[in-house]
């Protein structure tokens, strides 16, 4: 199973789903230098609710702009071993944010066809469901009753 991967702001714990206040740069997090320093700009930690702390929810995560998924260091890790597992972190953030980006522009695309009068609207409907990976609902036929004589 992939890692989950959130795309952008608000965050929400990886746990539980509660919003959290934002992310820790790494440097602020350690205080002073570190031997993970040299990732310091991918690194960071969910600011969580003190609830989701005292449970012990994971707050460490890769972080590559506004995306972010879990980073987790196995007890004894060498430190090869942590700079390998934000490198395959770092890489599935590359490959889901380029994802989401085309995804974003082919429906962004539909939005415009429809918008435009260039494609109907129970096509871009039926494209937005494809592109999302779910079922379209059917649209109700709605008649505009048409006047056949005009009182005055």
């Amino acid at each position: 199973m992939a890692a989950p991967v959130q795309l952008m702001p608000p965050y929400r714990c990886w746990v539980c789903g509660k919003p959290v206040k934002g992310i820790i740069p790494y440097a602020l997090a350690m205080g002073g230098p570190t031997v993970l320093d040299r990732y310091a700009d991918y690194i960071g930690y969910l600011d969580l609710d003190r609830t989701c702390r005292e449970q012990g929810h994971p707050s460490r995560v890769a972080r590559l702009g506004p995306a972010i998924t879990p980073l987790d260091f196995p007890a004894g890790a060498t430190l090869e071993q942590k700079f390998q597992a934000i490198r395959e972190a770092l890489e599935l953030l590359v490959v889901q944010s380029a994802r989401e980006e085309t995804l974003v522009d082919k429906i962004a695309n539909v939005i415009y066809l429809t918008y435009a009068g260039a494609m109907p609207p129970d096509e871009a409907l039926h494209k937005i469901c494809e592109l999302a990976g779910i079922h379209p609902v059917p649209l109700p036929n709605f008649e505009i009753p048409v006047a056949l004589e005009v009182v005055r």
